[in-house]
């Protein structure tokens, strides 16, 4: 039987080849489907409701509400920087802390500060205890095509020490890493 396969690999060198580089990673990806990452953010950036033409105000006639949803899926507590490549101030911003499942309670909230200057919006979320979910909320009653289009290009930036995924956080991690794998392959 062992006669047979070194003859077989052999004989076709290229497969040979493709099975011992690909074994590795393939077992790998398959792994890590069911173990979750010990330090992992994962964050979504969804426009809920974008309406242009409403107003009567010149350059000030849409109004949007954008949704980012950020969640330690980890097992350690982090800092995240969330930048954006724009000024955020004509935006209303709300947020609230919950828990990603009902089972696995947090800690405690994070501390979240956020600034802007002319050119660019920050918001610097301390402590993030795994298991946290935090929705911030980014609303304009009056703003320009121009603004809301800057928030729909999802220009957000996600700076960490942790893994970054880029998905909604209460999805479960099996879910999400197998979606993840697909997007490699469409």
């Amino acid at each position: 039987m062992l006669e047979f396969i070194k003859r077989s690999l052999h004989e076709h060198l290229v497969l040979s080849v493709l099975i011992v580089v690909l074994a590795p990673f393939a077992t790998y990806s398959v792994v890590s489907l069911f173990f979750a990452s010990e330090r992992e953010i994962v964050y979504e950036l969804n426009a809920v409701f974008t309406q242009c033409g409403l107003s009567k105000i010149p350059g000030k006639d849409c109004t949007a509400l954008y949704e980012l949803i950020i969640g330690n899926t980890g097992t350690r507590e982090e800092k995240v920087r969330l930048v954006w490549p724009f000024d955020l101030s004509p935006w209303e911003r709300g947020q609230r802390v919950l828990n990603i499942a009902a089972d696995q309670p947090r800690g405690h909230d994070p501390q979240i500060a956020c600034e802007t200057s002319g050119t660019r919006s920050e918001c610097v979320m301390e402590n993030f205890a795994p298991d946290a979910l935090v929705i911030m909320k980014f609303t304009c009653f009056a703003c320009s095509g121009h603004d809301t289009g800057l928030m729909e290009e999802k220009t957000v930036t996600v700076e960490t020490e942790a893994d970054v995924a880029q998905g909604d956080p209460r999805v479960t991690a099996v879910f999400r890493r197998l979606q993840n794998l697909l997007n490699l392959f469409l």
